[in-house]
């Protein structure tokens, strides 16, 4: 459940879903652009709120879809997007040489191919990143849980729903075979 959905944002700011829409709505939120919207969110965000400014965004994508201007997984601008992730017993390093590895220049992920990737590093990320034949992309965060790594592979810029489900399929398929992989060869170390 992300900081959109209602049940998240009431738990996060101590505010009920309806009282919400009603702020939002008394302020003309359906002929409010995004960010006037957020705007409107976070000046009316309780002052105990943690990272107020990112859950006026949540409230504003999850007032979105409740007037119909969104649907799930759509961006602002009109696109698709869809993360999968998985967990690994191994470093961030060795995940993301992992991923590397296994979504080689060419590949082909639900009929399209992976373009040349980029990758890169802070104290806390790796990153792997590449356009696809279709135009869209597809980036890979890895970070660390405990001793774990968590890869998070996220596609954008995707035309519809229907693609953006396929393509979730698809994620989560060759992030099992990842999983898969490190499960039968364990030399990598942590």
């Amino acid at each position: 459940m992300g900081s959109d959905s209602p049940e998240a944002i009431e738990r996060a700011t101590s505010r009920a879903w309806n009282d919400w829409c009603a702020i939002l709505g008394d302020a003309g939120g359906e002929t409010l652009t995004h960010k006037q919207l957020a705007a409107v969110a976070q000046s009316a965000m309780p002052g105990e709120v943690s990272n107020p400014a990112w859950w006026a965004q949540g409230v504003t994508v999850a007032f979105e879809r409740h007037i119909g201007r969104r649907l799930p997984g759509q961006a602002q601008d009109g696109t698709f997007e869809v993360s999968a992730s998985t967990t690994l017993a191994v470093s961030r390093d060795d995940a993301l040489e992992l991923w590397a590895d296994s979504a080689p220049t060419g590949l082909v992920l639900d009929g399209v191919s992976i373009g040349e990737a980029t990758t890169s590093a802070t104290a806390k990320w790796r990153r792997w990143r590449t356009s696809v034949s279709d135009g869209s992309r597809l980036g890979v965060d890895v970070g660390i849980r405990g001793e774990n790594a968590v890869v998070t592979a996220t596609w954008t810029g995707l035309p519809d729903a229907a693609t953006r489900e396929s393509r979730r399929l698809a994620l989560k398929a060759h992030l099992a075979t990842l999983a898969g992989s490190t499960r039968q060869n364990p030399t990598r170390k942590k």
